[in-house]
């Protein structure tokens, strides 16, 4: 018998730039597929392995071959397509994140988190907890103040309980 966990208190582990993964993706993808029909059209051997440089290599050795396919210009769409994620993702950067503590929501158990990001020369912050409640930039002065009670409720009720302040 298995057990199915979801969910779960969240780790302090590699945190993965999902912007960059799916271009990375998007990359292979294409590579891999025009790849594969310049192998099956003119009977050669694909690359051995479905890396970018190993396919974007072979891609260059058929390039003319390519370029004069009644799909050249398919393949130049695609290309640049998955380029241009590329660059996006590279020019995107995730800052770290900042615990902020319980979610101020009533009956949430969320923890909420600030995460500042830069896309090209703009930055940006996400105030959000891991249940889904999102604060947008107007409203964090209220949620500040909405934390700060929470602080000092939960500090009184330590002290009544005979707890340490």
């Amino acid at each position: 018998m298995t057990e199915r966990v979801s969910g779960g208190r969240r780790g302090d582990g590699l945190r993965l730039n999902e912007e960059a993964v799916a271009a990375r993706s998007a990359v292979l993808s294409v590579l891999a597929c025009w790849s594969a029909m310049v192998a099956d059209e003119r009977r050669v051997t694909r690359p051995a392995r479905r890396e970018a440089t190993e396919l974007a290599g072979f891609l260059a050795v058929h390039l003319d071959w390519l370029l004069a396919h009644q799909a050249a210009a398919d393949f130049a769409e695609e290309i640049l397509r998955a380029a241009a994620k590329a660059r996006r993702a590279a020019h995107s950067a995730v800052l770290p994140e900042m615990d902020l503590g319980p979610c101020p929501h009533t009956g949430c158990t969320g923890v909420m988190s600030a995460m500042g990001y830069s896309r090209g020369n703009g930055r940006g912050h996400d105030v959000r907890c891991d249940a889904g409640h999102v604060w947008l930039p107007h409203q964090w002065l209220k949620l500040s103040r909405q934390i700060e009670g929470t602080r000092r409720r939960g500090g009184a009720e330590a002290r009544h309980k005979g707890g340490a302040p």
